[in-house]
């Protein structure tokens, strides 16, 4: 079952950068203080979209950002319905701001959830998976100024 946690404001700086619900490739610069991510430890890519001023509705709440995190696989498991899983697995996080930041808190994350996101979560062709996400994802900068990290 997804769960829903509490994300320091910190952690969750990178939101107010992104614009447009556009598709944005995360450099791995700015992982490290998201410790919401899932197995940190076999992270291949982030990717991220979303708008502070036009969320959308899901789950009943107003999503304002979400993420595609794209993950290794060191134990892939055998479906009988879909035969053995790829060695990567695509894990999608959808986040909403709080309405009053709860003290160093300022988003809820949903997930990391098996659907959701731009790809299945057991993509037939890894490669062709991660290469859709590298083409369709434009390279965040944060200028140095406002970089949090």
């Amino acid at each position: 079952m997804p769960k829903r946690r509490l994300i320091r404001e910190e952690s969750s700086s990178v939101f107010e950068w992104l614009d447009n619900w556009m598709v944005y490739d995360i450099p791995s610069m700015y992982w490290a203080p998201m410790d919401f991510l899932p197995r940190p430890n076999g992270l291949i890519a982030v990717f991220a979209s979303g708008s502070q001023t036009n969320p959308v509705t899901m789950h009943n709440d107003l999503v304002t950002a979400g993420m595609d995190v794209i993950v290794h696989e060191p134990f892939p498991k055998v479906s009988p319905r879909y035969g053995p899983e790829p060695d990567i697995n695509i894990l999608h996080i959808e986040f909403w701001k709080l309405q009053r930041s709860r003290h160093e808190y300022a988003y809820v994350a949903y997930g990391p959830l098996k659907y959701g996101g731009l790809r299945e979560h057991w993509p037939r062709d890894p490669g062709e998976a991660i290469e859709f996400y590298s083409q369709g994802g434009r390279v965040l900068h944060i200028p140095r100024t406002r970089q949090q990290f």
